[in-house]
């Protein structure tokens, strides 16, 4: 997973996001190499008013179409 990864929540445990077709560019790993910061096409609910959001790299998967 690098920089300008094009991201999706894995299906498993976000089964719900997964499929809710919400896709994020991977802008930041940041320094403890767990979690990245992305931009999400959509706003979370849950969010702090911003579409970029901190998440656990383990969470996401890569869709990048080479």
């Amino acid at each position: 997973m690098e920089v300008g990864d094009l991201v999706r929540y894995a299906i498993f445990p976000h089964t719900e996001l997964h499929l809710s077709g919400m896709v994020g560019l991977l802008l930041e790993k940041l320094d403890d190499g767990v979690f990245v910061e992305v931009l999400w096409s959509v706003q979370r609910v849950q969010s702090n008013g911003s579409c970029i959001e901190e998440e656990y790299m383990d969470d996401l998967e890569v869709i990048n179409n080479y």
